[in-house]
């Protein structure tokens, strides 16, 4: 396979690294392996991202640009915002399966601190952004409202891990359906 110029070598790098590691995970994938699948040599590899653990870093960092795109509708119902905040996870997921495949994996068992500190970070900014959806939440003033938006946002994220071992949209509905019911046990709306 032949590199045209620097920025595709890079993106080449990348597709080729995101598979390699969720085929064969973090430790079982070397440099040597992604260098043959790109046609580059080693020390290409290496020129472009300097080590496996900052390469691995870059796709889960390339996750962020998506996440910042998630949002909410303030002038909504927080039942609304919920449904279309789902409907955009669940759209990032499918567009970004291997990265998030990937960042699911790091947030059980993180490769490094640079790995953790990235999901860490990847996980604020999608909490943000889920918290945004809640703020017309009827009791969003009451006092045990932040444990109950942690408790939803734990949902959320399971339901959303699930998400990820399918294709069936039949299945996606109706796990976003079930979302929707744990979300009223919750708040108990």
């Amino acid at each position: 396979m032949k590199i045209k110029n620097k920025e595709s070598a890079r993106l080449q790098i990348l597709r080729c690294a995101a598979v390699l590691f969720y085929d064969k995970g973090y430790s079982d994938t070397t440099i040597r392996m992604l260098a043959a699948e790109t046609g580059l040599n080693s020390s290409m590899v290496n020129y472009y991202f300097q080590s496996k653990e900052l390469l691995y870093v870059e796709i889960l960092k390339n996750l962020e640009r998506p996440l910042k795109l998630l949002h909410c509708d303030t002038e909504e119902s927080w039942m609304d915002n919920i449904a279309d905040f789902i409907s955009q996870s669940v759209a990032l997921i499918k567009a970004n399966q291997l990265a998030a495949h990937l960042a699911l994996r790091e947030s059980i068992h993180p490769v490094s601190i640079k790995t953790k500190i990235v999901i860490e970070n990847l996980r604020s900014l999608y909490f943000k952004t889920y918290k945004t959806c809640l703020q017309n939440h009827p009791q969003n003033a009451t006092a045990d409202f932040k444990e109950k938006e942690n408790i939803a946002f734990r949902v959320v994220c399971s339901i959303l891990k699930e998400t990820l071992q399918t294709e069936d949209a039949e299945i996606i509905a109706n796990l976003s359906q079930n979302l929707q019911k744990n979300l009223n046990m919750v708040f108990k709306t």
